[in-house]
């Protein structure tokens, strides 16, 4: 199916007006060229101090590290964002959070400063549309809350779901449509595990799908890894964890009343994320499960595209599609350990472009050590047009904390 574009024109025809009133204040984007991916060598630098940009001397960007146990006030090792796929920036770009931890660190989206702690909804992800607004679940409970920065960090109970003992959005892994209304969650009554999308906007619960008994959550051969909505709501994607294609094993495609599709992917243990690519189709993007080549699939036809050949990449790589206002781009880092594979994308965080031409723009050298832990992976993540990226790093040294640093092209 082609970009629900009713949906998109009002959630763009919202975004143009709130930057006319001045809520939304935007700086022109610019963006590194347009290059292929090749093999370079990664310069061998200090580690940026505290909010002080330093240059990639070979893409010539800006890199400015955020975060700091000291001006934190803090001795967490990881002082970074929770994963690729939850976008850091609020709707307007006026916070950055770093919710690895609990409670965050919220950041002014303009100068990177530290501006104080909040305690942040479990499985938080910040609105598209409002500011001001999170939205997750009340943990280990069976509430859809809502959080209000700028009323107190007040919560508000969107929904409670009576029918279930606990409620999970989408696994640390959930999103909203990208005009806030449709949410994909899990719901949990005695051992039974339930699929339902929530519309926000009407209260309701529009479809519910059971899962086989024994069925769980997370990893292993009956569980599910996560279900999220697509960006424009059409679709909801199911990743189990069991290879295959059978009925719940791989990557499976859902409509909004959860009625099966087609089969993605037959491994659920490749990372993916979901957007638009430069023809306007809804894809999932994914590394090929026979390579690491990184690999398109169209909702409506199954078409696969490849993006860019395993040649050009390891395959310990984050996929990240947060970039709404940019469609047509996806942003990619890397993590790979021993045994290094140096091929064109060891170490680096960049953006491709979704048409299969092997363009790409280069955004940084991560300085990740080889050190593969999870708190360690980059996790490069756009804001929402794509000009800039946050990626996570021990820069070179498995020993130091993790700071989160912020890649742009000024």
């Amino acid at each position: 199916m082609r970009r629900n574009h009713f949906t998109r024109l009002v959630v763009f025809t919202m975004l143009a007006l709130l930057a006319m009133s001045g809520t939304f204040v935007y700086s022109s984007s610019t963006y590194p060229p347009d290059q292929k991916l090749t093999l370079v060598t990664m310069p061998s630098i200090p580690r940026p101090g505290y909010l002080t940009p330093v240059k990639d001397p070979t893409f010539g960007t800006t890199i400015t590290r955020v975060s700091d146990q000291v001006a934190f006030g803090s001795t967490l090792p990881e002082l970074r964002h929770i994963y690729a796929k939850n976008q850091p920036w609020n709707a307007d770009e006026s916070y950055v959070i770093l919710n690895y931890s609990y409670p965050a660190a919220l950041l002014d989206g303009r100068t990177y400063q530290f501006i104080r702690w909040i305690r942040q909804p479990s499985q938080s992800v910040w609105s598209n549309v409002n500011p001001s607004y999170m939205y997750g679940t009340s943990a280990n409970t069976n509430e859809f809350v809502r959080l209000d920065i700028a009323n107190g960090d007040a919560y508000t109970v969107v929904h409670t779901f009576s029918e279930y003992d606990q409620i999970f959005f989408g696994q640390g892994e959930g999103n909203l449509s990208i005009n806030d209304r449709y949410a994909a969650l899990f719901g949990l009554k005695d051992g039974r595990v339930d699929i339902l999308v929530y519309d926000l906007l009407n209260d309701t619960v529009v479809s519910r799908k059971t899962q086989p008994s024994g069925t769980t959550l997370g990893a292993g051969p009956t569980a599910i890894g996560d279900m999220v909505m697509s960006q424009s709501g059409d679709y909801v994607i199911g990743t189990y964890s069991e290879e295959g294609s059978g009925d719940y094993q791989g990557v499976k495609l859902f409509d909004r009343s959860l009625n099966f599709l087609r089969q993605l992917s037959f491994s659920g243990g490749t990372h993916t994320d979901n957007c638009f690519d430069s023809s306007d189709s809804e894809v999932l993007l994914r590394q090929d499960y026979n390579s690491s080549a990184l690999v398109s699939v169209e909702f409506s036809t199954g078409q696969e595209t490849t993006i860019l050949p395993a040649s050009e990449l390891n395959y310990s790589i984050h996929i990240s599609c947060q970039n709404i206002r940019r469609p047509g781009w996806a942003y990619i880092s890397e993590f790979a350990g021993n045994p290094v594979v140096r091929k064109a994308n060891y170490n680096e965080v960049f953006a491709v472009k979704l048409d299969g031409s092997g363009t790409v723009q280069r955004f940084a050298h991560e300085h990740h050590s080889l050190n593969e832990a999870y708190e360690r992976n980059p996790m490069g993540v756009p804001n929402h047009d794509g000009s800039k990226v946050l990626f996570a790093s021990d820069w070179d040294n498995e020993s130091d904390p993790v700071y989160a640093y912020i890649a742009e092209f000024r």
